[in-house]
């Protein structure tokens, strides 16, 4: 349930979105990297020596077996001007700077399991929970729910925001917040659960990690309630209410029981 928070009469959410975190990876919930990022994977990716993962075989597991098998791999890769980067006897594999003669040689080579490009990886592109499609935030333009847009301001009550972060608005930006007693600063957060809430309404949509609901840089109070622990007294929330109230909050979320 949502409600405006206009006067401090008005009633405070319970729950801003019941929305599970787990993310998908499908073609429906996964969007592109920024194209900049792509472009600078590419380019850093081209200029990479090419190499390949080797897998040897081991026909009878033994310790001595497989000593000799790593050491005679070792060695045809060397003779082949193979470039070794790492060995992973555990599992009789090596990886190795290979030109396509060595590659080719190493194919046909009876001891040898199969060889194949140990491929550049890069950190997945963002994400998008299923939860969005589900309360259809999706169908909707949020830019105008940006704070520099004049978009309605958010205040969670909860743990505290981990600052800074990389799929956040700036501190003291859009985002700004305020101490309960005894909970500390409200930017270091006293447990995941506080980002984990800030970042299901509002990630930013910026081609990393996860979006929110809101992806457009949305305005933020935070309030820290609970310490380290995950625990904090009721008046303490009742007084996190006016806290948020009279920094100008339209909308207050406390996900807690």
């Amino acid at each position: 349930m949502k409600y405006p928070v206009k006067k401090a009469t008005h009633a405070v959410t319970a729950i801003l979105l019941g929305m599970a975190a787990n993310v998908q990876a499908s073609d429906n919930n996964l969007t592109s990297a920024s194209p900049q990022k792509m472009a600078s994977f590419e380019n850093v990716s081209q200029k990479l020596p090419t190499r390949y993962i080797v897998k040897y075989r081991n026909n009878d597991n033994s310790f001595q077996s497989s000593a000799l098998a790593a050491s005679n791999i070792d060695q045809k890769t060397r003779q082949l001007g193979g470039k070794i980067s790492q060995r992973f006897n555990n599992i009789n594999v090596i990886t190795a700077e290979l030109d396509s003669k060595a590659v080719a040689s190493l194919r046909a080579d009876a001891n040898v399991e199969y060889v194949e490009v140990d491929q550049p990886r890069r950190l997945m592109a963002e994400t998008v929970p299923y939860g969005i499609s589900l309360v259809q935030a999706d169908q909707v333009d949020d830019s105008v729910a940006a704070a520099s847009a004049g978009g309605k301001k958010v205040c969670v009550i909860d743990s505290g925001l981990e600052m800074p972060h990389e799929d956040m608005g700036s501190q003291g930006g859009s985002i700004n917040g305020s101490n309960d007693s005894g909970t500390g600063n409200w930017y270091d957060h006293g447990g995941p659960h506080g980002t984990h809430v800030a970042g299901t309404i509002g990630a930013l949509s910026n081609g990393i990690g996860v979006r929110g609901v809101i992806g457009s840089n949305v305005g933020f109070h935070i309030v820290k309630v609970f310490n380290d622990d995950g625990w904090g007294y009721s008046s303490s929330l009742a007084s996190a209410v006016n806290t948020c109230v009279n920094n100008g909050a339209d909308v207050i979320n406390m996900s807690l029981g």
